[in-house]
């Protein structure tokens, strides 16, 4: 996600690679024109020694074009022909990058475990590997990751990638198939706070929430035993959640009202009256 820029123009046109000055000579312009250099240097408050030179480059960007009168006046050029080859300069460029890199980054990439700090990063993360997403995305979330990510899971649900999603709380991905994690006093100690993403079975990225987007950290990884394990995890909860709600009063009747006696891993123990029966020894 790009930082909050506020609306304001000069920012946004210093995020398109125009310095400063630049960005100022080309919004003075737009609210006014045609000027001559010296208008433009006082209503945009470029110096007057840097005005002419900031111009030039202007025109040479394709932003600005000079009127032949005495003295020359400079007039702003429509600015969706020059967003046009921003876009297709930053293609090319990212193919070259991409048949570069494609050998050493791939061998780099299976053993890769990054850090990612703040709610923003990790949420810029989440999308651009739900963009990349061709096959399958599974989930285990929570609020706000929810409602963050449900565009680009409905993207990437039109575009025929199944979707299977475990969540804690809030209203759910609203795409796949979804399942509310049942609502038990020991959820939030044992999984509040961490959300879960795994696409293609390839990448997987982990969420620790903070109380501040400061705070947000986690990691993103390919590893294929990490992935592996993290896809697994969320399987087997999407599992045994489908079986708590299919028989409750069976599995209740098994393992109490709060399932106490199934959290215990360390022993196998039933209810009394429990009379559930599961295959296998």
């Amino acid at each position: 996600m790009l930082p909050d820029l506020n609306g304001d123009p000069i920012v946004l046109l210093q995020e398109l690679g125009l310095t400063d000055y630049e960005a100022r000579v080309y919004m003075a312009l737009c609210r006014r024109n045609p000027l001559n250099g010296h208008q433009v240097a006082r209503l945009s408050g470029v110096p007057s020694a840097k005005v002419y030179a900031t111009l030039e480059k202007l025109v040479t960007r394709g932003l600005v074009a000079h009127r032949e009168s005495k003295p020359v006046t400079y007039v702003p050029l429509p600015i969706e022909e020059f967003l046009a080859h921003r876009r297709r300069r930053l293609d090319v460029v990212a193919d070259q990058i991409r048949a570069l890199l494609a050998t050493d980054f791939t061998a780099a990439q299976a053993e890769a475990l990054w850090h990612l700090k703040g709610f923003d990063t990790l949420m810029t993360r989440a999308a651009e590997l739900l963009a990349r997403a061709s096959a399958e995305v599974l989930l285990s979330l929570w609020e706000p990751v929810v409602s963050t990510i449900r565009p680009r899971l409905a993207e990437a649900a039109s575009r025929g990638v199944r979707v299977a999603a475990i969540y804690f709380d809030g209203q759910g991905p609203g795409v796949g198939f979804a399942i509310r994690h049942v609502d038990l006093p020991s959820v939030k100690a044992r999984h509040g706070g961490q959300s879960f993403l795994v696409v293609d079975q390839r990448m997987a990225l982990f969420i620790s929430h903070g109380t501040s987007p400061e705070q947000w950290q986690g990691l993103w990884t390919s590893n294929a035993a990490m992935v592996r394990a993290i896809a697994n995890y969320i399987r087997h909860d999407i599992y045994v959640n489908k079986i708590v709600r299919r028989f409750p009063e069976a599995v209740g009747a098994a393992y109490g009202e709060h399932l106490d006696l199934l959290l215990d891993v360390f022993d196998d123990r039933v209810l009394a009256t429990g009379q559930l029966k599961l295959p296998g020894p």
